[in-house]
C-alpha cells in the first residue's frame, strides 16, 4: 500500500504474491507492507486480507486508492497448491502440534490438525484424487464485496503477470523496472493442461470452481484486448 501514490495491492494466494510484494517494496519506497498511517491512525492488515476487509479498515479513505489484485486459472492454482504442499518438509507437518497444543482452544486444535492433514494428503495421494477431495478456495472472494460486486480497480491474470502489472502502474504514471520482477517459490511440473486431459476428471473439477473459471475467462479476454 502507498498513501503517496494511492494504490493498494491485494495479495490473492497462489498468484506470485511474494514476488509482487518484494518487487513493489523495492521499486516504490513510498510503499509499505501490511500497515499504513492515515490521519495519525495506524492501520494494520493481514497477509491475505480481502479487498472487502481492507475497505472496512480504511473506511471512507478506501475510495482514495486504486486497487489491484491478480487471479489465476483454477486448474493452475489447484496444481500449484498440490506441488507446494507435496514438496513441504517435516517442519510443516510437525508445526501444527507445537507451541502448547494441549492448551489451545478446541477450534484452534482443529485448525492445526486440518493443516497437518493438508500437507499429509498431498504427500501420499495422487494428484487427481487429491484435487477431487481438495476444498477449493475461490480467488474471487478477494475482490468482491458482500453483494458480489467487484470493488477493485483492476484484476490482472497470473499468466500475464508482467504485462498486467505494468499496464496498471503506467495508469498511475509510475514507471518501474519490470526486469526486476522475479517469480519465487515456483513449483516444477508440466503445464496444467497435461493434468486435466481426462474428461471426467475435468468435469468434476469444473463443477468445483465453475464461477472462477467463467470469471477468469472473461477477465482474460478483457485484459488481452488491450494488447
Amino acid at each position: 500500500i502507498s498513501k503517496v501514490n494511492k494504490y493498494i495491492y491485494i495479495a490473492c494466494p497462489k498468484t506470485a504474491t511474494t514476488s509482487i510484494q518484494n518487487f513493489l517494496l523495492d521499486q516504490d519506497h513510498t510503499s509499505s507492507r501490511n500497515e499504513i498511517v492515515l490521519n495519525s491512525r495506524m492501520i494494520k492488515f493481514s497477509d491475505h486480507d480481502t479487498t472487502a476487509s481492507v475497505k472496512v479498515k480504511l473506511g471512507d479513505e478506501f475510495d482514495e486508492f486504486k486497487i489491484i489484485c491478480f487471479m489465476r486459472h483454477p486448474y493452475s492454482k489447484i496444481l500449484s497448491s498440490y506441488f507446494f504442499l507435496k514438496k513441504s518438509g517435516k517442519k510443516e507437518l510437525i508445526n501444527p502440534f507445537k507451541r502448547n497444543f494441549r492448551k489451545l482452544s478446541f477450534n484452534k486444535k482443529l485448525i492445526r490438525c486440518a493443516n497437518s492433514l493438508k500437507f499429509l494428503s498431498a504427500k501420499f495421494l495422487p494428484f487427481k484424487l487429491w484435487a477431487i477431495l481438495y476444498p477449493y478456495k475461490s480467488n474471487m472472494k478477494y475482490f468482491l464485496d458482500e453483494k458480489n460486486n467487484i470493488i477493485v480497480s483492476f484484476v490482472g491474470t497470473y499468466e500475464n503477470l508482467n504485462f498486467d502489472l505494468e499496464y496498471f502502474f503506467k495508469g498511475l504514471n509510475l514507471n518501474f523496472d519490470y526486469s526486476k520482477l522475479k517469480k519465487m517459490n515456483v513449483s516444477k511440473h508440466a503445464h496444467y493442461e497435461k493434468y486435466f486431459e481426462n474428461s471426467l476428471f475435468r468435469t468434476i473439477i469444473n463443477l468445483k470452481c465453475n464461477k472462477d473459471l467463467k470469471f477468469y475467462s472473461t477477465q482474460k479476454v478483457k485484459n488481452n484486448a488491450r494488447i
